[in-house]
């Protein structure tokens, strides 16, 4: 904890604090915690009966005890929840996870809501097949070869659904057995994108 401290105020750090509701009922901020977020998941499963009504109310009290920035969590799957998430909490901000894998589009979305304008144009199939060739070169520069093709896969699930034709890519590519493979059927992907060529529903 002497570590933790030490560091955040040495290198100007903000400490930062899940919170796992139905765990911590009397946590008090002792620690020099610059913001906590809510996570939805609990001891135990009495979480699946659990309506987001109950937690936002959750959150919503967590604000009102604290006096650091509370980051609302949980099921926000589009820019209208996240907006949902604020009015009903009183939020300082919205924790986006599986929402935006495979669809970094999310954020244009959630900024437009914020601003109260209008939700801007889906991605077109090769918008999303360019991204995804994106990705999967940076993580390959990042991780390398062997654990970035590794992780890719799972991405490739997330960007490419929804689509005629999907379930064939996206299989082709999460099954590859090494990376020149992959890169191969990435492209194929790529090349049946190209609106003159395939057409976007």
């Amino acid at each position: 904890r002497q570590r933790q401290m030490c560091i955040r105020d040495r290198y100007k750090v903000a400490q930062f604090m899940e919170l796992i509701m139905g765990i911590h009922h009397d946590y008090k901020s002792k620690r020099g915690e610059r913001a906590m977020a809510k996570q939805q998941k609990r001891e135990s499963k009495l979480h699946d009966n659990t309506d987001k009504k109950e937690e936002e109310k959750l959150i919503k009290e967590l604000k009102k005890a604290c006096s650091i920035p509370i980051i609302g969590n949980g099921d926000v799957r589009s820019a209208s929840d996240m907006i949902r998430m604020f009015d009903e909490t009183g939020c300082d901000a919205v924790m986006v996870g599986r929402a935006a894998q495979g669809n970094p589009w999310f954020f244009k979305d959630a900024e437009a809501a914020l601003k109260g304008e209008p939700k801007p144009q889906h991605p077109s199939l090769h918008d999303i097949a360019m991204t995804c060739s994106r990705h999967f070169d940076l993580l390959l520069e990042n991780r390398g070869e062997k654990t970035g093709s590794n992780m890719m896969r799972k991405h490739f699930s997330n960007y490419i659904k929804g689509f005629p034709g999907a379930s064939s890519f996206r299989q082709r590519l999460v099954t590859a057995p090494d990376l020149q493979t992959m890169r191969d059927a990435l492209n194929i992907f790529i090349e049946a994108s190209i609106p003159s060529q395939h057409e976007v529903a």
